[in-house]
This record gives C-alpha cells, structure tokens and sequence, in this order.
C-alpha cells in the first residue's frame, strides 16, 4: 500500500492525469513508474522529435487525403511517401511496395490493430469530426459513444482500415462503472 501511495503522491505533485500510457518518473534518483498517466505539465515533458513510427498503406495520394480531412497537416507525397508534421512529432506514410526497404518482415496487408487516437477538445467535438468524416465516405468503426473511462469515444478507418480514434478529454461525471462492450 505504501508504494500505491507513493505513486499517487507523486501523481499529485506533477499534475499527471489518467490516461492509456504511464510515465517514467526521475525522484530522489530513482525512475518510479506511474501506470496510466499522462503528463499535463510542458515542464514535465523534456522536449523531443519523436516518430512514433510509419504506416504502410495502399496509396499515399489516397492516405494523406484522409488525414488532411481530419485537419492535419500533410506535406505533399513524394512518391511513395508522405509525411505528417506536428510540433515535435512526425507520422509518416510508406506504400506496401516500399516498405521492404526498411522493414522486410513486414505483411503486405498489415492494418493491425493498433488505434492511434486523437484528443480533440470536447465530447461534441468527436460528433462533429466523426459526423464530418463519415459523411465523406470514410468508414465508421465504431459511432460516437460515452466510454466507461469517462471520454466520448469513436473510431475511424483510414483508407487502409487503421484505426483512428477520436478522444474527447476525460469528464469524472461521465464515468460509468464496469466497462460494458462498446455499442454497435
């Protein structure tokens, strides 16, 4: 029990919110481990370019047209490739054909199961995105709901099928007690 204080005090002190990751925290010279953290604090965060990895799809022209729709901003495709910028963070896209020259294990049809969310900035604004992307024509996975964990939740598929899940910031009053499957 002394640990699981320990980590909530901790948790307090840096203003860490809940979340789907957990954060690696420097104390008295020891890394403490936080589960389901997320850092809310810029001081906490040390500043880094990070690529949290490639997505191998179809065609880049037709991907990078998907994530432009969400609002992101996509650098035109240098064929078979495009990449995605954000402060600090790059997403990039790789067509199957060329995915072999840096990963030759990789499936040719892989969309795994992987859900890369998106926090937008509130419950109505995941309708209105799903609601904006749906009526383009892009495929529903799962329709806007209230999730246990107290965000409103949806996902998309992009034209390749992953999974783009729009996340609305976490609300105490609309947490719910056990998980329940998700609506179809």
């Amino acid at each position: 029990m002394a640990v699981v204080d320990e980590l909530m005090a901790i948790e307090r002190e840096l203003a860490l919110g809940r979340g789907a990751v957990y954060a690696r925290v420097l104390r008295d010279d020891a890394v403490v481990v936080v589960p389901g953290a997320v850092l809310t604090k810029a001081e906490c965060v040390a500043a880094m370019d990070t690529s949290p990895g490639w997505d191998a799809v179809a065609d880049v022209v037709r991907s990078g047209e998907f994530y432009r729709d969400l609002g992101w901003n996509v650098g035109a495709p240098v064929d078979p490739h495009a990449e995605i910028r954000f402060e600090g963070l790059s997403v990039e896209l790789d067509e199957h054909s060329s995915v072999a020259f840096w990963n030759s294990g990789s499936p040719d049809d892989d969309a795994a199961a992987t859900v890369l969310s998106i926090r937008v900035g509130s419950r109505d604004e995941v309708d209105a995105v799903w609601t904006r992307m749906t009526g383009l024509g892009y495929k529903s996975r799962q329709r806007p709901f209230d999730a246990f964990f107290g965000s409103r939740f949806a996902v998309l598929a992009d034209p390749d099928g992953h999974q783009v899940g729009l996340l609305s910031p976490r609300s105490d009053e609309h947490r719910s007690g056990p998980p329940q499957l998700a609506p179809s």
